[in-house]
């Protein structure tokens, strides 16, 4: 392939496709995969507060049996407490609620039950971080709201790991409902989602760059076919063409109704030159129509022969003899 037409190619076809593929890759690990981890993030954070809201609801149950004088309102609290401190979801089932009041005291955590009566004031995480007096802080500023702190893994004591959290005020009785959600868990989810992108990613790769090169190898092999084409027809023109030159009388040569070549014989006789002959049309050279000329071709290996007149430049018209043959050139009919 001739290097000009090399880089055509390329610049047309390979250039784009390959920016396209990068294009995709960047997309979907600066676009599309920060996106999912929001998502993951918000829809784990939506979660916590939809089930600490449900939780809500149940104590407001029994706070209303209270009311109604059904049972006291000691029993209504002893009995929501052993309610929620059972409540577990997740995977494992193993993420729980716990509750705190305004002081704060521990009032129930099913997996830490020392605490359970203890003043919260100055209980810190392992960054010193005051945790639930920062509850009680949101639940007075806001009602509810999100903490991050660090705490032990679901009922394994010994393993401290990143924690967040939603705590919601439960106003009637001045408790602090939380639960939370761990963030190891959601980085392991959001190495999964990307482990499953990658390997999608690399699927559409690979199919893409297969498509590509069976596009570049069928694109080498026309261009090929054109070039062997057009050095053939390049040879067969310069044989035509030697052929007319070297002949003794007028000779001219159309392809497809349009004259190609003349030899310097004609030019002689007719005065045009052979710039001028290829821009004019058989009838303005001779007095006969060409598909009349044509129509006479009833076997086209054979020559035929018609007497008219030449049209030439100075006005004046001489008697030729037309001796035609019909030829191929090129896949193209033409005549000499």
């Amino acid at each position: 392939m001739p290097q000009d037409n090399l880089n055509r190619f390329f610049i047309s076809i390979v250039i784009p496709s390959i920016l396209a593929i990068a294009l995709f890759i960047l997309a979907i690990f600066f676009v599309v995969l920060p996106s999912s981890e929001r998502n993951i993030m918000e829809g784990k954070k939506e979660m916590i507060s939809e089930l600490t809201i449900s939780v809500c609801s149940l104590l407001e149950e029994y706070q209303q049996e209270a009311e109604e004088k059904l049972i006291t309102v000691d029993s209504a609290r002893a009995l929501a407490i052993e309610r929620v401190s059972r409540i577990r979801y997740g995977d494992e089932l193993k993420d729980y609620f716990w509750i705190i009041d305004k002081q704060p005291v521990m009032i129930m955590h099913p997996y830490r039950p020392e605490l359970v009566g203890g003043n919260l004031n100055d209980y810190q995480d392992p960054d010193g971080n005051l945790l639930f007096v920062e509850s009680v802080l949101i639940v007075k500023n806001s009602g509810a709201g999100f903490i991050d702190y660090k705490w032990q893994w679901k009922d394994d004591s010994t393993r401290i790991v990143p924690k967040l959290s939603y705590v919601r005020e439960f106003k009637a009785w001045d408790w602090i409902v939380g639960t939370g959600i761990y963030l190891e868990d959601v980085r392991m989810e959001i190495r999964s989602l990307k482990n499953r992108l990658l390997r999608v990613v690399l699927i559409i790769t690979l199919i893409i760059s297969g498509l590509l090169a069976i596009i570049i190898r069928q694109s080498l092999r026309t261009e090929r076919k054109k070039r062997t084409a057009e050095d053939a027809l390049l040879l067969s023109r310069e044989k035509y063409t030697s052929l007319v030159e070297a002949a003794t009388e007028g000779t001219l040569m159309m392809v497809e109704g349009e004259f190609v070549f003349s030899n310097f014989r004609f030019s002689a006789l007719s005065g045009f030159t052979p710039d001028e002959v290829v821009s004019l049309k058989f009838e303005e050279l001779f007095k006969l129509k060409m598909k009349n000329l044509a129509a006479d071709f009833k076997d086209p290996k054979k020559s035929i022969s018609r007497e008219t007149l030449l049209k030439c430049k100075d006005k004046s018209n001489k008697e030729v003899v037309i001796s035609a043959s019909q030829i191929t050139f090129a896949s193209q009919t033409g005549y000499i």
